[in-house]
């Protein structure tokens, strides 16, 4: 048996059309002003402002370009802002990226994100899901988190009596723009396959 639940998103067409490449240090601006400099990225600006781009019927520019500077920065850096859940949303990746927290590491996973996409999924919304990609004592490493958008969801479950064997995230992914074929793959023990990215997923967080 396959269960699914999607919306009529797709990065190639919904999605920001540039990659997540931002010169390291960056100004960040807002109104003219500069708040911060940019280090790891904007991956959960990029996906925070396509979502609300899509559920408001309203395209994304165009460029194909990575922005220096003007509005599409300082949108994105709003959008970052907001998807960075302060001072939450930091603290859940730094105890998850905690080494001996493997148990935390599935039970969000598990428990936590994919129930989290789903009923986002159900209300007709693309869900922002955070990806621990780092196992890590610094806090610096927090950087090397990442932000994804899943519109899709798919659970194969080939006997109704046992649990499922795998559960199946369409995503865009910003550091893959225009690509529809980034999936999450997730393993009944929690473990996750990026099949795109050779990087590691070790977690996926809430974000929503």
């Amino acid at each position: 048996m396959s269960a699914s639940v999607a919306i009529a998103f797709r990065p190639s067409e919904h999605g920001w059309h540039f990659p997540n490449q931002w010169t390291k240090g960056a100004p960040a601006s807002i109104s003219g002003i500069t708040v911060g400099r940019v280090y790891g990225g904007l991956c959960g600006g990029m996906c925070v402002s396509a979502a609300k781009a899509w559920h408001a019927g309203k395209p994304l520019p165009q460029t194909r370009e990575v922005p220096s500077d003007g509005p599409i920065t300082a949108m994105l850096w709003e959008a970052q802002l907001q998807s960075m859940d302060l001072p939450q949303g930091p603290l859940r990746y730094l105890r998850l990226q905690l080494p001996m927290a493997a148990a935390a590491r599935r039970r969000s996973t598990l428990g936590a994100a994919i129930p989290a996409v789903r009923r986002t999924l159900q209300t007709g919304r693309a869900a922002p899901l955070g990806l621990v990609r780092a196992l890590s004592w610094n806090p610096a490493a927090v950087g090397q988190h990442h932000v994804v958008l899943v519109y899709r969801l798919a659970v194969s479950q080939p006997d109704p009596a046992l649990p499922p064997t795998e559960v199946v995230l369409s995503a865009y992914d910003p550091n893959h723009p225009d690509d529809n074929r980034v999936r999450l793959r997730v393993g009944p023990d929690g473990a996750i396959e990026h099949t795109r990215s050779g990087k590691p997923v070790y977690a996926l967080v809430p974000l929503t």
